[in-house]
């Protein structure tokens, strides 16, 4: 079937905004390593599939599409409000219940407005597009009022907040006009501008300095050579001394006495009960926070990561992964002039596992 030149035009337009948002989110997820800003990009790039899936006739997965598009947004807000280790009240949690709440309610009345209305063989269709719709736009709408949180901290929060509520409240009437002539350019058209809106402000969002930068306070000179220090426990206080007034950054087990100037997480699977807890599992996010770490340390002088849970990270993870995880660290901090302090007792460790991350870390 033909489109219309507008229709063509406007669906054309967003699909090169999806690209667009998609590169450059990508590009700054390259350069930080913050796993929001590879859903971002992420969620943008299924934006252009869900276009592209309209402009083929593809009903089916054009919905299937949309809830996606909808769900990565939601799970975009959440990793980010991680990522700033902005907490989740119990209240706020009550509302990742309301997009199937309402999705029920929503088809409740769908149906009883529209199936009445059209063959039974289209039901079942109609009953697909009005869930897929009205699903990614609660999701779209509960990640709007995740982004809200974020509004102290981020200026562009705001409009992005207000853009997820409109963008997702502008999907609500598309299963019960869809079939109208009338309907589709307008519907394009808030699209259109709700989405060039919405990949304005988050692709300024993330290219911001505040996103892409840790703070780190101006550092003095350290008599520590750059590259992998593989220390014992009776070293470990000696070391803790010498680095009392630099802004280390640390995985740690042993929490107490830490000095007041290190940025530390407290490694357990404890969940959520520290605001700096991490998990023994995530080493994804232990090597993020270092890349973020070593990048803004670069132009201060040079960072030091310690760990001094090896030990522990490896009861919960292969020693492949330990490997492949440790080697990424020590490529991150030749690459940034930094030094890597690891706290490894051999006897605890046993002298072939010890051997072969020594050699391995050279």
């Amino acid at each position: 079937m033909g489109f219309p030149i507008l229709v063509v035009g406007e669906g054309t337009a967003v699909m090169l905004l999806d690209l667009a948002a998609f590169a450059l989110i990508l590009r700054v997820y390259l350069k930080n390593k913050r796993k929001s800003a590879l859903f971002f990009s992420l969620a943008w790039l299924t934006d252009f599939f869900v276009m592209v899936s309209a402009f083929m006739g593809k009903g089916y997965l054009n919905s299937l599409l949309l809830t996606l598009f909808g769900a990565m947004l939601f799970y975009s807000a959440i990793e980010f409000l991680k990522e700033e280790k902005e907490s989740i009240t119990l209240a706020e949690v009550s509302k990742l219940a309301l997009p199937p709440i309402g999705v029920v309610f929503y088809m409740l009345l769908f149906l009883e407005l529209k199936a009445p209305n059209i063959p039974l063989s289209e039901v079942y269709a109609n009953i697909l597009l009005g869930v897929a719709w009205s699903n990614a736009a609660f999701l779209a709408i509960s990640a709007g009022f995740f982004f809200k949180k974020l509004i102290p901290m981020y200026e562009h929060a705001k409009h992005i907040y207000w853009g997820l509520i409109f963008f997702g409240l502008h999907l609500f009437p598309y299963p019960f006009f869809h079939d109208l002539t009338w309907y589709g350019p307008i519907g394009l058209t808030l699209s259109m501008i709700l989405i060039a809106w919405l990949v304005y402000y988050m692709v300024s969002m993330v290219s911001s300095e505040q996103f892409n930068k840790i703070e780190v306070p101006e550092m003095k000179e350290i008599k520590l050579e750059e590259g992998v220090l593989i220390i014992g426990s009776s070293e470990y206080e000696e070391i803790k001394r010498m680095l009392e007034e630099f802004p280390v950054l640390a995985f740690i087990r042993m929490i107490r006495d830490v000095p007041s100037t290190w940025r530390y997480y407290f490694v357990t699977t404890a969940g959520d009960e520290r605001e700096n807890a991490i998990s023994p599992t995530d080493l994804g996010k232990i090597s993020e926070l270092s890349y973020r770490y070593l990048k803004a340390t670069e132009e201060k002088g040079r960072g030091i990561i310690l760990i001094d849970c090896v030990e522990y990270l490896l009861m919960y993870n292969e020693l492949n992964s330990i490997l492949k995880f440790l080697t990424k660290l020590r490529d991150f901090v030749k690459l940034y002039n930094g030094t890597l302090v690891l706290v490894i007792e051999k006897e605890a460790l046993g002298k072939k596992d010890y051997s072969l991350i020594e050699r391995l870390l050279e």
